[in-house]
């Protein structure tokens, strides 16, 4: 992983400077939608391939995983996140999500985390995408304790390179915003190939889990 390094008391000290914000900013009502819109907009620092290809339909098993460089937050500093990384070693379950901040994002990381040595049991790295900025990410999971590899895809070319981006999020609720990741999961294979592929339009429902692992076991 190459790491572009800044102070560990840089990057704490802006999390905690404007988690309240953050927290704020969820209270606002929009809560109560659907996965609703909770996230600020903050100057970004986040970087992606930019070979990544737009594509019309979502990619599914058997398609080459498009690989990404992100960046997250970790205790040192930004830090990139690539899926080549794990090429030869694990197999890789991204999940994409719509945004931090907000009800059922929460309840779906907050369980992954609770259950994140099943998934390392079963040698498998577990990264989750979104469009947030990389700071707003490091704040919902210092918020919310949150142990999952977090990456922000701020310009969404990793959603639409994937095929699940959103044409408009939540139109009927005035957040017509493109770009935002649906609810989706991918296991990718060692080999870089997808071996599981779930979508969903409706971002109240998770991805099923059971099923996920049990195709993880199949590759463990």
């Amino acid at each position: 992983m190459t790491t572009r390094r800044s102070s560990e008391a840089g990057s704490i000290g802006f999390i905690e400077a404007n988690i309240s914000r953050f927290e704020a900013t969820a209270k606002l009502g929009l809560a109560e939608t659907v996965d609703h819109f909770a996230a600020l907009a903050y100057d970004h620092d986040s970087s992606s391939i930019n070979t990544l290809t737009t594509i019309e339909f979502m990619l599914n098993v058997g398609d080459k995983a498009p690989d990404f460089k992100l960046t997250t937050i970790t205790a040192d500093g930004p830090a990139f996140v690539t899926l080549s990384e794990n090429a030869g070693k694990t197999n890789t379950l991204i999940l994409f999500f719509p945004m931090a901040f907000t009800g059922v994002c929460t309840q779906e990381f907050c369980d992954l985390t609770a259950t994140l040595n099943d998934y390392t049991s079963l040698n498998a790295t577990v990264i989750g995408i979104s469009g947030d900025n990389p700071f707003a990410q490091a704040a919902w999971a210092t918020k919310e304790n949150i142990k999952v590899s977090l990456a922000a895809d701020y310009e969404h070319e990793v959603a639409k390179a994937y095929g699940i981006a959103y044409d408009s999020f939540l139109p009927a609720k005035n957040l017509e915003m493109g770009g935002v990741p649906k609810r989706s999961a991918f296991v990718v294979d060692k080999e870089g190939t997808i071996q599981y592929a779930e979508s969903n339009d409706n971002p109240g429902e998770l991805p099923n889990f059971d099923a996920i692992k049990a195709k993880l076991g199949e590759l463990a």
